[in-house]
């Protein structure tokens, strides 16, 4: 699956993410060009292309709020 977080490795929309990051997560702006990918010319959204959006805005979130503590 797309944009799916795994033991093994992370992906974030298809792209495997360095291990320092896997540890961490995908950054926010890695995390929101999956999401950008992954809507991109949806007009039709099933049960499980929901599910996915909402792992994929999920990991945004952390994302952001990661780096916002980082920041402060």
């Amino acid at each position: 699956m797309r944009g799916q977080l795994s033991v093994a490795g992370l992906t974030v929309g298809g792209m495997l993410v360095t291990p320092q990051h896997a540890a961490e997560g995908p950054s926010a702006a890695e995390a929101n060009d999956a999401i950008r990918r992954f809507v991109a010319g949806r007009t039709m959204w099933t049960q499980a292309d929901l599910a996915e959006l909402d792992r994929l805005r999920a990991a945004w979130q952390r994302a952001v709020r990661s780096e916002i503590v980082s920041a402060a």
